[in-house]
């Protein structure tokens, strides 16, 4: 048994056992906290609310009239990055896309 015990000391396994320690001491190593991406403070970020009859409304009119043939779902991913979108002004908004 002392041999199997040595030969595993002279590898490198074991060398705590050899020592005769029962187990070995191990620091627990707490990784530093790391600093926040890009992405997470978009995130926290306070978008503007969308409104009609303000000057953002008429520039999202004027994006969308323009750029119909994106369609409803890129166009929508576009304006969710920059303002908080109401339901009903989803609604009007689908209603341009689709509009001739």
């Amino acid at each position: 048994m002392r041999c199997l015990v040595k030969n595993l000391a002279m590898f490198g396994m074991g060398i705590y056992i050899y020592a005769g320690e029962d187990l070995p001491d191990t620091e627990v190593v707490v990784a530093p906290k790391t600093q926040p991406s890009a992405v997470n403070l978009k995130k926290e970020e306070v978008l503007p609310d969308l409104k009609k009859g303000t000057e953002n409304w008429d520039k999202v009119v004027a994006y969308v009239t323009a750029n119909k043939e994106l369609g409803i779902e890129k166009i929508g991913a576009q304006l969710t990055r920059k303002y908080k979108i109401s339901p009903a002004l989803k609604k009007e908004i689908a209603k341009l896309i689709t509009e001739a």
